[in-house]
């Protein structure tokens, strides 16, 4: 994973400053994965290399968490022919009004997707509404775990964190 790291680096998805994370915690370190996918063979690069771990998991579908969870979990899911979902932040007033946005059996068992996790929030809001929808959630995977909690938090749920990379292992490569 070193590799990634290093990519990850060079095409400034580590970032430094003064941050509030979606979690609503401060950091001093942003992970921005958002740029990484106007670079192709970066983007694809780590689409593989998430694929070989998430291919050995027991799901039927992939459920990815708007936005930028969304971006990685619609690539994944095309290349291992898999169904594809997303979990709205919150029912819209219109059309359907679904919370879940796809076309699944229910009862799938589902992994969840999203970019960064920090404290999992995102993570169990999405696994929560899946749960409530039908749906299994035993796995999530995202691309860097910053290791502030979600994989407790998640674990504590009966879900599993898997992650390409640990924000330790950025952190051990920049400097």
């Amino acid at each position: 994973m070193s590799k990634i790291a290093d990519l990850l680096i060079k095409f400034g998805a580590v970032k430094y400053g003064d941050f509030i994370l979606s979690s609503g915690k401060r950091s001093s370190i942003y992970i921005d994965l958002r740029n990484v996918i106007s670079h192709p063979q970066v983007y694809k690069e780590i689409v593989k290399e998430s694929i070989s771990i998430i291919k050995n998991l027991n799901f039927d579908a992939i459920a990815g968490i708007p936005t930028g969870g969304l971006i990685w979990a619609s690539l994944i899911a095309y290349e291992l022919s898999k169904p594809l979902c997303y979990v709205r932040k919150e029912e819209k007033g219109h059309g359907t009004s679904k919370i879940v946005e796809g076309d699944l059996n229910k009862e799938s068992k589902i992994i969840i997707i999203d970019d960064v996790a920090t404290t999992g929030s995102s993570i169990l809001y999405a696994a929560e509404k899946l749960i409530e929808n039908g749906f299994v959630v035993k796995d999530a995977f995202v691309i860097v775990d910053r290791e502030e909690g979600a994989r407790n938090s998640l674990e504590s749920k009966g879900i599993a964190l898997h992650s390409l990379l640990k924000l330790r292992d950025l952190l051990s490569r920049s400097f």
